[in-house]
């Protein structure tokens, strides 16, 4: 597959496959990393440096040029976390509070109403609202 694109172009894409990887890999534990998606990523990463170099790439410099990336994508993740954490936290909760046992009875309207119940105090009022209680 070949990409005809601008310098600019190149460099956002290099940036949507970091982002993406650090989406998908950024997470897991030393060893659970989904291998396919850091090697295609390393991969492109490199060869975007090379071009944009004119000659081969030492270790070093990849890992500089994702650290360079890392801080060029940091908002973007802040904001993704910040618009995403909320639903997940509120699906979570609404899933330990009223478990589902068949999407097809009450339980699950219930369910619905407490997690748009929980979405709608968490993004009105932050995480302010939220109380861990030690056991």
């Amino acid at each position: 597959m070949i990409f005809n694109l601008t310098a600019r172009e190149e460099k956002v894409l290099a940036r949507l496959l970091f982002a993406g990887n650090v989406l998908l890999n950024g997470n897991r534990e030393r060893g659970e990393e989904l291998k396919e998606y850091d090697h295609v990523c390393n991969k492109a990463l490199k060869q975007y440096l090379q071009g944009k170099l004119r000659r081969k790439v030492k270790c070093c410099e990849i890992d500089d040029f994702k650290e360079e990336l890392m801080l060029k994508i940091e908002s973007l993740i802040e904001y993704y976390e910040e618009k995403c954490v909320p639903y997940a936290l509120a699906k979570m909760l609404a899933d330990y509070h009223y478990p589902v046992a068949d999407y097809n009875d009450e339980s699950y309207d219930t369910h619905l109403k407490m997690r748009e119940f929980y979405e709608n105090e968490l993004f009105e009022k932050g995480v302010k609202n939220i109380y861990i209680k030690k056991s």
